[in-house]
């Protein structure tokens, strides 16, 4: 009956094996639920966002918790209602950390699939679950977004791309601003003040330059209040119009245009009015009657109009370049209550791209092409196509259109998309007969979408919306809605992963070695450099099987676990893995790491120079900053929780390995926790060595 639910399972990281069902909670009885999204918070605490129709059409985000082993505590801690502007559920929402206890969630007020106004909003949560009692701020992104919405943050700036379909059923993408402490900017905004006289000059009376120049009475951008200002207490309604600057270099489809006035009234007066104008190509269009307070004192009014008056149509650019803005005065009577307009000015809302004029069904999410400025975006054409497209942002939240690519030449509806490192994407959707299907295809750095690299079909029955989320290992899980049975289910997928070298020789690593006591759980780790080998290879799906050391990535942090007595097949493999920080060193203590030597390769025929094992080291303060490097290329954030797994993306990566060590050719990597260190005894002393330590070797070619 479409209740709230929530489920845990256990699924194995490096085999991919799903096991049974831990717990589950119906936390919401009696309503159709939908737009389901959950967040972890911290630790235990998770954040789960989702509307609920029937009974209640209402919004809301709720904390809770659920222990590790996948026990769910089964009450809430909070529960925050988000305000709306109707009663209709919303259709579509994600949620997205911004800084500290700041989230911020994304929505539409959707009708029945036909659209509403797209809103983004900001609240607190703390590690402990508490979430703030109202919201901190919000901003509506576009007046109609129908269908799913989806948030990612645009490089190390404050903007953030939000993807969503328009009432044209176009794909668009939008950006606004979102401060660490959680204040909104929305779409861009072009403000433009009166700079000449326009079609009529007719209130009466003025503090200033008279009639035709009116237009200098209310041009500042700080309100001057009672020095400039135009006037009227003839009781009749009399109108002022005035030119406004063309745009420049802005582009774009306009949200919407907003006209502010900033009137008064004496004490005198019980009923003076003022309206906004927006006059286009002859005709006037008048926003509310505004009435004015009797107290002497400005205020600001204004009125939104999110398409063009005069065509029924968004606005245009040349529409903005002809328009004339301006406002209508009425006193209270003849000779009392006069009312006073000091300042006028127009707020063009633009800065969405429609990345194409397409019958779009349903969009997936938004995210970005590692170490690039693209972001890419799947949409579904149902019974057409599936489509990627993408764009590029700059650092100032400007969008141009990039490229576009199939996925699916013949049906796609319920897109996912995830990053698989470098060039290389997956994408998760319902194709064919509704059945379930995984494609991998590239984007390069230019945002071109490449030919499609391997296509699985993982499920031959219905299939509702896929989501894919990384295990490690080169191991995914999808999991989807099976229709046929109503069941919430979920199937996982090994993925080959490519390995991405730096293309200088001198920092190419060529070799790694890993050492590992068993008496201590502590690793050395040595990375090895040289020319050896192709550059890179192209991800290809594989069935799920055994892990083998084809997994491995070039660029290692430490095991995950300890690895077997023998090295081989069955080595559980490596991935960026765990970045916590380093226990019991303090910040005046040195950490040990290796660095390889030049020309160090070790397999394929290739003469090893004798590699310089000089222990290099560094401070666990500098292992701080390594850690947060890594974490800023991985777009992390500084949230970082101690055994918490983040993988980077392996270009990304290459951008690190490029730095070496000053006045060396050997690079810095931080070990999993401090390394094991040994100490020849002097004087014919036995050495002292904490505890059996295995060395392993692995050349990539």
């Amino acid at each position: 009956d479409i209740d709230g639910t929530l489920a845990t399972f256990a699924i194995n990281e490096s085999t991919g094996g799903i096991g049974a069902t831990i717990d589950t909670w119906e936390f919401r009885d009696g309503d159709t639920t939908r737009s389901v999204r959950i967040i972890k918070i911290s630790g235990t605490t998770y954040a789960i966002v989702y509307s609920s129709v029937q009974t209640a059409n209402d919004f809301r985000v709720k904390t809770f918790t659920v222990s590790d082993v996948g026990v769910i505590t089964k009450t809430f801690i909070e529960n925050l209602v988000i305000p709306t502007t109707n009663d209709e559920p919303q259709h579509g929402t994600d949620i997205i950390h911004i800084s500290g206890d700041v989230y911020a969630i994304v929505y539409s007020e959707d009708s029945a699939g036909s659209g509403s106004l797209g809103m983004v909003i900001t609240v607190t949560i703390t590690s402990a679950g508490v979430i703030s009692d109202a919201v901190v701020d919000s901003s509506q992104f576009t007046s109609v977004s129908k269908d799913a919405v989806s948030i990612t943050k645009v490089g190390t700036t404050d903007y953030y791309a939000i993807a969503y379909i328009d009432g044209n059923s176009d794909p668009v993408v939008v950006t606004v601003s979102i401060s660490s402490a959680g204040t909104i900017t929305g779409p861009q905004v072009l403000t433009l003040r009166p700079n000449a006289s326009g079609t009529f000059c007719d209130i009466d009376t003025e503090s200033g330059a008279a009639c035709p120049n009116h237009y200098q009475n209310v041009d500042e951008a700080v309100s001057d209040e009672n020095t400039t200002r135009n006037y009227t207490a003839t009781g009749a309604t009399e109108k002022d119009t005035y030119n406004v600057p063309n745009h420049t270099t802005e582009e774009g489809i306009i949200n919407s245009v907003k006209v502010v006035i900033r009137c008064r009234t004496t004490s005198s007066g019980s009923d003076a009015q003022a309206r906004e104008v927006l006059h286009i190509d002859g005709t006037s269009y008048l926003g509310d009657i505004n009435v004015l307070p009797a107290d002497n004192t400005f205020h600001d009014y204004s009125f939104i109009w999110t398409v063009s008056p005069d065509t029924s149509n968004p606005f245009t650019w040349s529409e903005i370049d002809s328009m004339e803005i301006g406002v209508t005065l009425k006193s209270h009577g003849v000779g009392s209550g006069t009312a006073f307009v000091t300042q006028v000015y127009v707020e063009v809302d633009y800065g969405r791209r429609v990345l194409a004029n397409v019958t779009a069904t349903n969009m997936g999410n938004i995210l970005r092409v590692p170490g690039t400025d693209y972001y890419a975006v799947a949409v579904g054409l149902t019974g057409t196509s599936g489509t990627i497209y993408t764009c590029s942002i700059n650092s100032s939240g400007a969008i141009t259109n990039g490229s576009n690519g199939n996925f699916d030449a013949a049906d796609a509806e319920y897109c996912h998309m995830v990053s698989l490192g470098g060039d290389a994407f997956m994408v998760a959707y319902r194709g064919v007969d509704n059945d379930g299907f995984l494609v991998s295809i590239t984007i390069d750095s230019a945002g071109a979408v490449g030919s499609i690299i391997e296509s699985l079909e993982f499920l031959t029955t219905d299939v509702q919306t896929p989501f894919i989320i990384y295990l490690g290992y080169g191991n995914y899980v999808v999991t989807y809605g099976a229709q046929q049975e109503d069941d919430i289910e979920c199937v996982t997928v090994g993925v080959a992963s490519g390995f991405i070298y730096p293309t200088e020789a001198i920092t190419r690593v060529t070799g790694l070695i890993h050492r590992h006591s068993r008496a201590t759980g502590t690793y050395e780790i040595e990375v090895l450099l040289g020319d050896v080998g192709v550059d890179w290879a192209r991800p290809v799906l594989k069935p799920k099987s055994e892990p083998t050391m084809l997994d491995l990535d070039p660029v290692i942090t430490g095991f995950e676990q300890p690895p077997p007595r023998e090295f081989g097949r069955g080595l559980p493999p490596l991935g960026l893995g765990t970045m916590p920080g380093l226990p019991g060193v303090t910040s005046a203590d040195p950490v040990t790491l290796l660095g390889g030597g030049v020309g160090s390769g070790r397999r394929r025929g290739v003469s090893p120079t004798p590699a310089r094992r000089r222990p290099v080291p560094v401070r666990p303060s500098e292992v701080a900053a390594l850690n947060q490097q890594m974490r800023e290329a991985a777009g992390i954030g500084d949230t970082v929780l101690p055994g918490a797994r983040h993988d980077l993306f392996t270009s990304q990566i290459e951008q690190i390995l490029r730095q070496p060590i000053p006045g060396t050719n050997r690079i810095r990597r931080e070990p999993i926790v401090p390394p094991v260190r040994t100490r020849t005894g002097r004087g014919g002393g036995r050495p002292r060595v904490r505890g059996p330590v295995d060395d392993f070797a692995r050349g990539f070619t």
